[in-house]
């Protein structure tokens, strides 16, 4: 991890150890957004994404939410209330209070979905509101949905962007 260190060094942006020398590197960047990084050296590739941390009034509700909505599977963790779903964990935290992600530094998250317009009409009639229909973008390729989860997370799903 040190070359990111020694990068950082030389940026603007704050970074510190939270849990001591040898925890996760976070940084803050100027827009608000904390990113974490952590060493292990069993990784092929230099970098790899690992999880997205949620802050949610009811992480155990938002855990539900997920696995209800994106089959995400609770994860083995008895340190955090987290879930699978895709190649992504979910990390859910307690927060006194929740802001919407739309309009702010990280606007939301994504979902490569298969079959979007059945899985969209299996989300309506379960009760859960789109913020936007399936949009074909022919230009690109593919077809587009948003929502928001409970929390404020607006959150797109696509099918065609991972082609």
């Amino acid at each position: 991890m040190q070359p990111f260190v020694d990068k950082l060094a030389k940026t603007g942006f704050r970074s510190f150890r939270p849990a001591g020398e040898n925890g996760p590197l976070a940084i803050d960047g100027p827009d608000g957004v904390r990113i974490e990084l952590s060493e292990d050296s069993s990784m092929y590739a230099p970098l790899e994404f690992e999880y997205i941390g949620f802050s949610s009034a009811s992480p155990s509700e938002s855990q539900a939410w997920y696995g209800k909505v994106f089959g995400a599977r609770p994860a083995n963790d008895d340190k955090t209330i987290s879930s699978r779903a895709g190649g992504a964990i979910l990390i859910f935290g307690q927060a006194g209070s929740v802001s919407p992600t739309a309009g702010r530094a990280i606007d939301h998250i994504g979902f490569e979905i298969k079959d979007l317009e059945g899985f969209c009409k299996k989300l309506t009639a379960d009760g859960i509101k789109l913020d936007s229909p399936v949009r074909a973008i022919p230009e690109l390729r593919m077809s587009a949905a948003f929502l928001t989860d409970p929390s404020g997370v607006r959150i797109e799903l696509t099918e065609g962007l991972a082609h």
